[in-house]
Parts: structure tokens; C-alpha cells; sequence
């Protein structure tokens, strides 16, 4: 049986249908939140647990059991393979417990596991302490009663990162094109390669520029957006071309190889399938702060 904690998605449509049908108003996301709140740290008071608050405060708590070397999820597409255990508090009425090792996309938990894990690293054990609105909401849940606080005893033993995905992806394409040796890398995983060096000015990230460019998917090469002048304002570019485009003065012709993670990430947008690496073939024509 698939997890409870994959139900974020078809949740939210049972929140949303049932809303109208109960005479008696849901409290407020605040208010009920405070009434989170309020019951997580009554539980962690009187266990005599120390906990910190996510860095977002947004209601979750975690406390560390057993540390951790490794790295952290970072990114909606990055996996992770873990053990967990879900209870309710304050009763610790056990939900459900994984048999063996279960490997989750970060974008498929309830938003309270997201938002804790990030607080973890490889290899630690802790507790992930989660207000109801950040987990299964206003309604029942199966064996979860509406607006129940959930603690998660998570024991994380391997992140598996979306970049680390996309880099094994790129350089292998780069090989394929004899290109692996001629490109230059940046250490948020861009790889660029410089055909021509212009003598113009360095645009800056609030930079707005006009670009000639074309993009493509790198699976299979397909071009899914071009211009011949684009005026583009790189404080609203994907994250990979404004790294890149910041990199090279006015009348440089270069060509982005972006990870997925630096372009447009987990979620498909029009052309570009979920999880794609991009490559974009640019020349920079003008740049003005």
C-alpha cells in the first residue's frame, strides 16, 4: 500500500470538495495554527525535548536524535530514501510505519515533510514536529482526524540530488558532442562554452539586456524558443541563464549548458518536460543597468 504521505496532491481536491458541504465554518488557517502551535510545544515541554523552528517559521519544529554528515535535500525534484514513523500528538498514536527504506520525490510530500526535511542531512535521525495545515488539513485522512498535528520520526539515510542527476546528464552529452574537455564550469552547475569574447559591458543580475538566442531541450536537441532581439530583465530569468549571462560582456556569443534545477525545475512549463537540462546558444547585443 502506497504511503499516506504521498497524499498532498489528492488531498487538497478532498479539502476542496468537502468545504462547502459542512454548515460549520472551518477555524482559520492562522487560528488553527495557533492551536498547533500551542499543542507542539505543550508536547515538546512536557517530553523535555529541545527543537528549532524551521528557518521560514512556518509552524514546523524538528529536533535532532542522531546526527548526520551528509548533504541536504535542496530542490522540489531531489529524492531521498528514508525509514519513518507517523504518529499523532499529543496521544502518539502510532499511524503508520515504513517496513523498509522508501524513496519519496521531494515535491510528492505533504509541504510539513519539505519543510522539515530541509533541516536535516544524510544519514541523521530526528523528529519533525507538524502543524494540521501543513499536513492533511480541515478533514479526515483515513485513520488521520481533521486538523491533527503529526510528528514524523524520519531517519534519512540517503539524499539523492536532482543536480547530481542533471551534471551525469550534461556531461554525458557533453562527451557525446567531444566537448567534456572544451567547456568551462561554474560551480552552481552551469557549464558554458565561450565562442566569442565580446569587449562591451559586464551585465550585472539587475542588469536588462537584448539577446539573440535560441534554446533547446538537451534530450533530443528540440528547439522550443528562439528570438532574434529579446529585451530580457535577468532579475526574471531562470537562475541558469542569469549566472551565465552575467559572465560574459556585450558581443560575446556563448552556449549554456543549464541543469534542470537552474532552469525550470520539477514542473513541466509548455514545451519543456519536467526535470529537462537546456541548452541555450546566445549572443549578447546590448546590457544597461
Amino acid at each position: 500500500m502506497r504511503s499516506v504521505v504521498l497524499s498532498r496532491i489528492v488531498f487538497a481536491g478532498i479539502v476542496l470538495l468537502t468545504g462547502c458541504s459542512d454548515p460549520t465554518p472551518f477555524p482559520s488557517f492562522e487560528e488553527q495554527l495557533a492551536k498547533d502551535k500551542e499543542i507542539i510545544n505543550s508536547y515538546l515541554t512536557s517530553k523535555g525535548i529541545t527543537a528549532r523552528p524551521d528557518p521560514g517559521n512556518f509552524g514546523v519544529m524538528y529536533a535532532s536524535t542522531a546526527p548526520g554528515a551528509g548533504i541536504s535535500p535542496q530542490y522540489a525534484a531531489d529524492s531521498i530514501l528514508m525509514n519513518y514513523t507517523l504518529k499523532l500528538i499529543p496521544s502518539e498514536k502510532e499511524i503508520e510505519k515504513s517496513p523498509s527504506p522508501q524513496k519519496f520525490s521531494m515535491v510528492n510530500l505533504i509541504t510539513g515533510m519539505q519543510i522539515g526535511l530541509l533541516m536535516m542531512k544524510e544519514g541523521e535521525k530526528g523528529s519533525i514536529f507538524i502543524p494540521s495545515g501543513l499536513g492533511y488539513g480541515a478533514v479526515d485522512k483515513g485513520a488521520i482526524p481533521a486538523n491533527s498535528v503529526l510528528l514524523f520520526e524520519v531517519d534519512l539515510q540517503r539524499v539523492i540530488p536532482q543536480l547530481r542527476k542533471d551534471t551525469i546528464a550534461i556531461n554525458s552529452y557533453l562527451a557525446s558532442k567531444n566537448l567534456l574537455n572544451s567547456v568551462s564550469k561554474d560551480p552552481s552547475g552551469l557549464r558554458y562554452l565561450v565562442s566569442v569574447e565580446g569587449t562591451g559591458t559586464r551585465p550585472t543580475s539587475s542588469s536588462t539586456v537584448t539577446v539573440k538566442y535560441t534554446g533547446k531541450l538537451m534530450s533530443n536537441e528540440t528547439v522550443f524558443d528562439q528570438s532574434a532581439s529579446a529585451n530580457l530583465a535577468l532579475s526574471q530569468v531562470i537562475k541558469g541563464f542569469q549566472i551565465g549571462l552575467t559572465k560574459f560582456p556585450v558581443g560575446s556569443k556563448v552556449t549554456l549548458y543549464i541543469p534542470s534545477v537552474l532552469g525550470y525545475g520539477f514542473y513541466a512549463n509548455g514545451p519543456i518536460p519536467s526535470n529537462s537540462n537546456l541548452i541555450f546558444d546566445v549572443e549578447v547585443l546590448s546590457s544597461k543597468d
